[in-house]
């Protein structure tokens, strides 16, 4: 992150004292997240009406929006969240005002979006994201992945609404991309004297635990066309922040016991002879007891059991010496893999090959979930720790 900053900086002087413009990926700096004037205080359960009732946004975080919009101005917007949705509550021109504006332009249709960082990203450096916004093309600050926007030809009498929820797909040419990938049922969001959104976690990536960060856009547009519009606010100018709790529910899927004593490979590998290796049984640093598989609405986790556990090296994840590979079998496929991880030195049978392989180690570095279809391998959406007091791998 810090990386990023200053190799940006640093070509921005470049570029400035050769008098050149900037290009626009240099105009990209990572900041700090905009401090909520009111934070965040735990689950919310608003009814979606367009209507704010006393209390009924307590617990959301609340952002003003300090900057003048003008005729499409955002005095300040809520967020907060239950077990799976997201909840925003924007305080802006309402629907019937906006109708009632006679403008003196080409741009007069309303647009107001929510942008929604890649989850999880760091820096600006995630593939097909999007850094500018719709039609105003200004600076968001962080790499865009997801896009909800109120439908206006869909709001009803009593405020009821459609969103329309758009991807983000990278730049292709001068224009960045953005794939329209579903619309909500009637009643996802209301407009009547504030804007009011219900958005399912899933739908925006994301899950417990999970960060992303969020911009509110107002804009008057003249078609559907990329950049074809002026933004009137982009709120706030640091992005809001949202770090979503563990709000997990287990369920157990299955134990296995296993039996100790044949952590010897092939029948005849024998342990290292440094120090580092030393246990009180003199062994069982790579001897599973057992494996639990457990899900939630969300994911899935293995939490493996073993018979002696150390963290000599002192590594982030917890654990030093084991490595953990977990192998997913999908089905039917024509990509399907035997042959297993580097170090594993094996292959699985062919009637159980191998779409999807996950390895976990104490060097979150090292961490990686590889597709056999493609060979691509990413961490993202994988959180290893271990525990030397419980002898546990998760």
């Amino acid at each position: 992150e810090n990386w990023d900053v200053l190799f940006k900086v640093h070509l921005s002087n470049i570029y400035r004292a050769i008098n050149l413009d900037l290009p626009p990926y240099l105009q990209d700096l990572w900041t700090g997240a905009a401090t909520p004037v009111v934070p965040y205080g735990g689950i919310i359960e608003p009814m979606i009406d367009g209507i704010a009732l006393p209390g009924e946004w307590d617990g959301a975080a609340k952002y003003d929006a300090s900057v003048d919009g003008g005729d499409f101005d955002i005095e300040n917007f809520y967020v907060g969240y239950d077990s799976s949705n997201i909840f925003m509550r924007i305080d802006s021109v309402t629907a019937d005002e906006l109708e009632a504006i006679s403008r003196n332009s080409q741009y007069d249709e309303p647009d107001l979006a929510i942008y929604f960082m890649q989850p999880n990203a760091v820096n600006f450096n995630e593939v097909e994201t999007n850094f500018r916004t719709y039609y105003g093309n200004q600076i968001l600050g962080f790499p865009a992945k997801y896009m909800v926007a109120i439908d206006f030809d869909t709001v009803r009498e009593d405020g009821r609404a459609k969103w329309n929820l758009f991807e983000a797909k990278g730049k292709s040419g001068d224009n960045e991309q953005w794939v329209l990938s579903s619309t909500s049922s009637l009643g996802s969001c209301a407009v009547e004297d504030v804007y009011e959104f219900v958005i399912p976690w899933a739908d925006i990536g994301l899950a417990p635990r999970y960060t992303t960060r969020i911009k509110v856009v107002s804009s008057w547009a003249g078609s559907l066309s990329y950049g074809d519009g002026e933004d009137m606010e982009v709120a706030p100018p640091a992005p809001a922040e949202l770090v979503l709790p563990d709000l997990e529910e287990w369920v157990t899927l299955l134990e296995l016991d296993d039996a100790i004593g044949d952590e010897n490979g092939d029948g005849d590998y024998t342990y290292p002879l440094a120090s580092d290796f030393a246990t009180d049984s003199g062994g069982g640093l790579w001897d599973a007891k057992k494996v639990t598989v457990r899900q939630s609405a969300w994911n899935a986790q293995f939490i493996i059991e073993m018979d002696e556990m150390t963290d000599i090296w002192g590594l982030a994840n917890g654990f030093s010496h084991q490595i953990v590979q977990i192998y997913v079998d999908q089905g039917d496929t024509s990509y399907g893999e035997v042959e297993m991880l580097t170090g594993a030195n094996a292959e699985v049978h062919p009637d159980w090959a191998w779409e999807v392989a996950i390895s976990g180690t104490g060097e979150p570095g090292a961490v990686q979930a590889v597709q056999a279809e493609t060979g691509s391998t990413s961490a993202r959406g994988i959180d290893v720790t271990g525990s030397v007091e419980d002898k546990t791998i998760t």
